[in-house]
């Protein structure tokens, strides 16, 4: 049985507000040298402009050059990124033009980590880091925007802990199975040492009565 989870989409102004910030700082710059130059830009561009609306003019311009295309790209990347939970592993997928597939076996995580960065404490969510034993220092999953970081923890050492078991269960079977094979190799072996008892004592009965037979 396969459970998936989406991610909580505010994980996109996480994602968009670096392109937002830098579209501030180049706004405030271009605000700062229209009021310098009073009005015109030096480097001739909407020369002689009014600097408030050439302000305004800037800041719609990189809203619509800059944001919208990666609010949009950050909608799609944000539908195409999930998390299931399997039987025997946790599996990531995520990628808009490249799709990718993390498949993490939970016998191989060592440690579960929450990243909450200060933007993220503001929007209630957290980002879980999985380290496992072939990752490294790298790692090996890493889920966004998660509104309940305690349950998908919870979540993934409730599954370490059945795949424990189930390990220990087919231990236990296989263990049992070897000792069953073992009785019948046993109960083989006597039933030959039996028959072997039997043959040497029906040929010590024969070779008695041969002797029997010459003796008359």
């Amino acid at each position: 049985m396969v459970e998936k989870y989406k991610i909580d989409p505010k994980v996109k102004i996480i994602w968009i507000y670096p392109y937002v910030l830098a579209l501030l700082i180049i706004w405030l710059i271009s605000t700062i040298v229209l009021i310098v130059g009073q009005g015109s830009i030096p480097i001739g561009i909407l020369p002689n402009l009014n600097p408030i609306i050439g302000s305004f003019t800037i800041l719609i311009l990189g809203i619509i050059i800059i944001c919208v295309p990666a609010y949009v790209w950050f909608s799609i990347e944000h539908n195409n990124f999930s998390y299931e939970f399997s039987d025997t592993e946790l599996i990531i997928k995520e990628g808009v033009i490249d799709k990718h597939r993390a498949v993490i076996p939970y016998k191989t995580i060592n440690n579960i980590n929450v990243k909450l960065t200060f933007v993220e404490r503001m929007l209630k969510i957290g980002t879980i880091e999985i380290d496992t034993a072939a990752g490294g220092d790298k790692r090996e999953g890493l889920i966004p925007g998660i509104n309940d970081t305690d349950f998908v923890i919870n979540k993934i050492h409730e599954m370490m802990e059945r795949e424990g078991t189930q390990d220990n269960i087919k231990e236990k079977d296989t263990a049992t199975v070897l000792n069953k094979i073992l009785d019948e190799l046993k109960e083989i072996k006597t039933v030959l040492s039996n028959k072997d008892n039997k043959s040497d004592d029906f040929k010590e009965i024969m070779v008695d009565n041969r002797k029997k037979r010459r003796r008359k």
